[in-house]
């Protein structure tokens, strides 16, 4: 028989408390489900003879659980047809149910959230409610482990939104300095191993500024957004665009082998003249011997280069 012990996971603590109320009562299957609005989802199944899984969604309103939860019928009920509450809940005409049991989850508030429950397509008259003790025993062991789960997850998405915004420039929405460092020195060792090309391109705008100075920085921010867009519009999907200083943005770009930096840099620098905004733009090719802080004083000299032959190195 399976022995219940401290488990490091709801997927495990699931599997053997399961696994023990089948071999304890039976039943053609045993279920821990989430109710999330009008859907009635498995989290975990044993079945024996439904051919329920984890992950099925069924309408929680269908459910006999919902009629259970609402009180109107037994948390125990080994003759279904005895309980007027239970024979026509809908989910019967698409499944055998004759005995039924379920035990309400709750959150640490007492908020409910789902159930532990179990069907069979025989009745069990020898059930009662001096089974209920250990029933909601384990129905509290496995909600604990629920609400870890849940707590944890809405922990790791509250971690990575923090470490989006710490990597991620308020004003165009795209990665910043410290992500474009952090993206660089792991596309370094992908390309050293891989033997992969690499490019990098510089983009300095040429009037933000004196659009500052003159119109305000409102004018400008709007710039830097205008530029973020245009930018976004001339990069593959597989670039990496980011905004690495006040009035500079880069572009890494990988696994191509037959890119011509002139044609990077012209690309970049139509899309930015289309809406009108000026722009020097240099691009290097580094091979996979390069170090990318090599590639990028050789993008940084071409973009010098594209600002002094346009008479603007005096602006920088």
């Amino acid at each position: 028989m399976t022995t219940l012990k401290e488990f490091s996971d709801f997927d495990s603590a699931a599997f053997a408390v399961l696994q023990f109320l089948h071999q304890r009562y039976g039943f053609g299957l045993w279920m821990i489900t989430r109710v999330k609005e009008e859907s009635w989802v498995v989290l975990s199944a044993e079945d024996q003879s439904f051919g329920v899984k984890a992950g099925d969604t069924f309408e929680w309103s269908d459910s006999i659980c919902s009629r259970m939860v609402r009180d109107e019928g037994p948390r125990v009920a080994g003759r279904c047809d005895e309980i007027p509450a239970y024979v026509d809940a809908p989910i019967r005409s698409r499944f055998d149910i004759n005995a039924y049991i379920g035990i309400p989850l709750q959150t640490s508030c007492g908020r409910f959230f789902g159930t532990l429950c179990a069907i069979d397509n025989v009745e069990h008259p020898e059930l009662d409610d001096s089974e209920l003790p250990l029933l909601e025993l384990l129905s509290g062991l496995l909600a604990g482990y629920v609400r870890n789960e849940l707590e944890n997850n809405e922990l790791e998405r509250r971690n990575e939104r923090f470490r989006f915004e710490a990597m991620t420039d308020a004003l165009t929405h795209l990665p910043n300095r410290r992500a474009w460092e952090e993206k660089l020195g792991k596309e370094q060792q992908r390309s050293r191993r891989l033997g992969e090309t690499t490019f990098i391109s510089i983009i300095d705008l040429n009037e933000l500024k004196e659009i500052n100075d003159r119109k305000g920085h409102a004018e400008g921010d709007e710039l830097l957004r205008k530029t973020a867009l245009a930018l976004r519009y001339a990069v593959r999907n597989s670039d990496f665009l980011a905004r690495v200083g006040g009035d500079e943005f880069a572009v890494l770009g990988i696994q191509c082998d037959s890119i011509e930096p002139d044609d990077v840099s012209d690309r970049l620098r139509a899309s930015l003249q289309s809406v009108d905004i000026s722009a020097s733009v240099g691009t290097a090719v580094g091979r996979s011997s390069d170090t990318h802080c090599e590639v990028w004083h050789n993008a940084d000299a071409a973009m010098y280069r594209d600002k002094k032959s346009d008479g603007r190195v005096g602006c920088r």
